[in-house]
């Protein structure tokens, strides 16, 4: 498959069975906004109902404006061993006039753990995107910038939300971060709070455990940010 105008392949809301499979296709150049603004990415798994099995693997996923792998529902989703490269969306983070910022692999469900193993990400703005969802577990991931002059994230945990089932937590083990303005950007986790003085939101940090990681010629390893 080539030249995807918004999303590549989607699962949404698929049969919960261990058949479900994205396999050794290739996808280029997915701009992750379709017709109606919805966002998705040049693989999408999107779930509404009941937690759902799902295989993302050995696929090339080669350039885009959003992402390449977005898990946003409750799959129980595996995704390894594939080759994403320069996801770079339509503006930095921080930038209020952009739509995307250019990931690797987004996860945001809202209670089943994501597995992220031996992916290999290239020049992407942001490798691995962290959004919210507890448990979720990453291993033996690359995360590289070879050409992007501008800010670069390999692991990024800003932002991300407290739901009913607790803060956005990951496990990152035995991944490297080579040459990125940050390997882990452990920024803050937001909780709406209710009391007294109304609805607003609480700033926290995010519950990342990091062990055995290998971080190469970044410009900051791991920045811990409130």
């Amino acid at each position: 498959m080539n030249y995807s105008k918004s999303w590549g392949i989607s699962l949404q809301s698929a049969f919960d069975d261990p058949l479900n499979r994205v396999e050794n296709n290739t996808i280029r150049e997915t701009h992750g906004r379709d017709l109606f603004g919805g966002y998705g990415g040049a693989v999408t798994l999107a779930e509404w109902s009941t937690p759902i099995y799902a295989l993302v693997a050995r696929n090339t996923l080669l350039g885009g404006n959003g992402t390449a792998i977005l898990v946003r529902g409750d799959y129980n989703g595996l995704i390894r061993d594939n080759h994403i490269e320069a996801f770079v969306g339509d503006g930095w983070v921080g930038d209020p006039a952009a739509t995307t910022y250019g990931e690797g692999i987004t996860i945001q469900p809202t209670t089943v753990p994501v597995t992220a193993v031996n992916n290999t990400i290239t020049d992407c703005a942001i490798g691995i995107m962290l959004r919210r969802g507890a448990g979720h577990v990453l291993t033996g991931n690359l995360v590289e910038n070879r050409t992007l002059n501008r800010p670069t994230y390999g692991l990024y945990a800003n932002e991300t939300f407290w739901l009913l089932s607790g803060p956005a937590t990951a496990t990152a083990t035995g991944n490297a971060f080579r040459n990125l303005t940050y390997g882990v950007l452990a920024g803050t986790v937001k909780i709406l709070w209710n009391d007294t003085t109304g609805r607003r939101w609480l700033l926290t940090a995010p519950d990342l455990v990091l062990t055995a990681n290998t971080f190469e010629d970044n410009y900051v390893g791991v920045e811990p940010q409130l």
